[in-house]
């Protein structure tokens, strides 16, 4: 086992809730009449931030107001599809033996979504928006999950589909695994780049 303990972002890791986050950057656009870029385009400045993107794509109008209008549509929707294989791969690492936790940062809606599907009494702990920790990739909330649950950072990876995620890892003491379907990112330093769920656990597994 390659780890004992594992750090999991939410958004674009454990669920794939990015469709639902385009439409609403697309909403927020088309609500100002402004231009849409293409799908890819979106995804790809959206994954880095959604304050970047809408600072791209958002015409020079002020940031507060267009991140309001976001947020607006994004909260409409609080309910995503897991990834193909993540429930699969959770059991099977907390039967091995691994301890999950999360790191995110959206709110406690995260772990309401597990506990819906039924994913929450695999994990250990959290950090969401509500500990109110400085943002990634700032090491800040992996280093309290280290302390308050003891563990060593060298039986500790953290998995995110975005440099950041990686980066937080790196910067907490830990190695970082990118989950990056969509291979945005190939020059990222990670110890492991992965682009499924079935090949991150398989990977995981092997001593």
């Amino acid at each position: 086992m390659r780890y004992k303990h594992l750090f999991w972002d939410f958004d674009g890791t454990l669920y794939d809730s990015y469709p639902q986050i385009l439409n609403a950057m697309k909403q927020t656009l088309r609500s100002y009449s402004l231009p849409l870029p293409s799908d890819i385009d979106l995804l790809r400045e959206t994954k880095v931030l959604v304050s970047r993107a809408l600072s791209i794509y958002g015409g020079g109008l002020p940031q507060e107001e267009l991140t309001e209008r976001f947020q607006s549509f994004h909260h409409a929707i609080s309910s995503f599809p897991l990834y193909e294989g993540t429930a699969e791969c959770l059991q099977t690492l907390h039967a091995a033996g691994v301890r999950h936790y999360l790191y995110t940062h959206r709110s406690l809606t995260a772990r309401k979504q597990l506990e819906q599907d039924g994913l929450w009494p695999l994990f250990t702990d959290l950090v969401t928006s509500e500990d109110g920790f400085a943002l990634k990739p700032a090491p800040d909330a992996l280093l309290a999950l280290v302390e308050r649950n003891g563990l060593n950072t060298s039986e500790c990876a953290m998995i995110g589909d975005r440099e950041i995620d990686v980066q937080s890892g790196y910067n907490a003491g830990m190695n970082g695994i990118l989950f990056d379907p969509e291979n945005f990112y190939p020059d990222c330093r990670a110890e492991k780049h992965v682009r499924s769920m079935n090949e991150l656990c398989r990977w995981l597994l092997e001593e």
